[in-house]
């Protein structure tokens, strides 16, 4: 029976088949790494990697207790978090009382891979919607790659403390500023034979700056605001003919899943440590301002189109509480709600909302959010 049904199949839909059966496999992996690195954090007080916050360097010995278990009981918040990322409804879109599509709660942590997947998505349609502008006007781009020279002994924080410091002051340089207008920046680790490599990627709109004067330069910048000696092979420019592709790679993932299946639990641990509340994708102050533009633009026509098509979007908080006073359109809600997630998942939270419809007193811990973490 089921052989037959699939050869009925037309090649759209059995590529449809495919590439949902791929989708869903990968959401279940991204899970599955999401949970190891929230159990890593969770465990934070058993590892060796709980060393004095980079931000109370001057703390005396006696305060350094302290300053642990402070960087413990955070790690433990965005452990809660993340192990309940991507399993509460959060909005929910209706159209004429109909669920259309159900959204689910993020954690907006660090290391979270599902989170730093949506985050991503974001900051890259924000550029593209600017450098597509630009390049309709005639604008070039170039992507910049540049690294600090490091060893096996330099920690993460060394070598991130000191690849920032340069990127700071490269773009802050008179010889950037002269031909440079406007740029887009987003910084990376991997871990590889040589220990922790940081590096930052440019996509850059300026005028002609010859490689070798662009090289010279940048190992006079990272000789005065770190101190080490940087090569001619920390710098690598390339003109890009696809802006796509560039902004792939130049605002993509701080950490990518094939890397962070490579770290250690103690590892883990430093990675949410020494990059927690640091701003790793940024763009210009001129493409900042226009991406907010051109997003309130959209957003206002996305407005007006919603209310035309009688589209409504309603948090999951206030159905729930309708329900409880036993509201009948809530009610009726609640059970779409149901039906959406037991085919769309996660079915445990399926099951919680089926049980509190059933018994409205008391919400279930599946439907609860955790406690919001400011060190994430």
């Amino acid at each position: 029976m089921t052989a037959r049904r699939k050869s009925r199949l037309t090649e759209d839909e059995r590529e449809l088949v495919r590439s949902d059966a791929n989708r869903i496999d990968k959401d279940k992996k991204l899970k599955r790494l999401g949970k190891r690195i929230a159990m890593a954090l969770k465990s934070a007080g058993h590892t060796r990697a709980i060393i004095d916050d980079r931000r109370n360097k001057s703390v005396g010995p006696d305060e350094k207790p302290l300053v642990k278990r402070r960087i413990r009981r955070n790690a433990k918040q965005t452990s809660a978090v993340m192990l309940k990322c991507c399993t509460i409804p959060e909005i929910i879109k209706t159209q004429h009382g109909s669920v259309r599509a159900v959204y689910m709660n993020q954690c907006k942590c660090t290391l979270c891979p599902r989170c730093a997947k949506l985050k991503a998505a974001a900051a890259r349609r924000r550029a593209i919607s600017v450098v597509d502008e630009l390049a309709k006007k005639g604008h070039r781009f170039s992507l910049i790659t540049v690294t600090v020279p490091h060893t096996k002994r330099d920690s993460l924080e060394t070598v991130a403390d000191a690849l920032l410091l340069c990127c700071r002051a490269l773009t802050k340089s008179e010889e950037f500023k002269k031909y440079v207008r406007h740029y887009a920046r987003g910084v990376e680790t991997t871990k590889t034979a040589n220990g922790y490599h940081v590096h930052a990627h440019f996509i850059v709109d300026g005028l002609y700056w010859p490689k070798e004067d662009l090289k010279d330069h940048w190992i006079e910048i990272v000789r005065r605001a770190c101190g080490r000696r940087a090569t001619r092979n920390g710098v690598d420019v390339r003109g890009l003919k696809d802006t796509g592709k560039g902004i792939m790679e130049a605002i993509g993932y701080p950490f990518k899943v094939a890397d962070l299946k490579k770290f250690s639990a103690d590892e883990l641990v430093e990675l949410w440590r020494v990059f927690k509340g640091r701003h790793l994708q940024q763009m210009c102050k001129a493409w900042g301002k226009r991406a907010r533009e051109i997003e309130e633009a959209d957003d206002a026509g996305a407005e007006q189109l919603a209310v035309a098509e009688g589209i409504e979007y309603v948090r999951f908080s206030k159905v729930l509480k309708d329900v409880r006073n036993r509201d009948d359109g809530a009610i009726e809600i609640a059970r779409q709600i149901h039906d959406y997630l037991m085919s769309e998942g996660p079915q445990a939270t399926a099951e919680a909302l089926a049980a509190y419809l059933s018994k409205p007193k008391t919400l279930p811990k599946a439907l609860r959010h955790s406690p919001s973490s400011r060190f994430t």
